[in-house]
């Protein structure tokens, strides 16, 4: 399991999105992140 990864992803967004709006985007990203297996950006 990737539990490093999954550490850096968080150090990356450590702040959670008070709005709704926002948390589409966010888990679009952690899908991304996810299939590629690497940090986006």
């Amino acid at each position: 399991m990737a539990g490093g990864r999954s550490s850096r992803i968080r150090i990356s967004r450590p702040r959670t999105p008070a709005t709704p709006r926002e948390w589409p985007h966010v888990q679009h990203n952690a899908i991304y992140v996810h299939s590629k297996g690497a940090p986006v950006s």
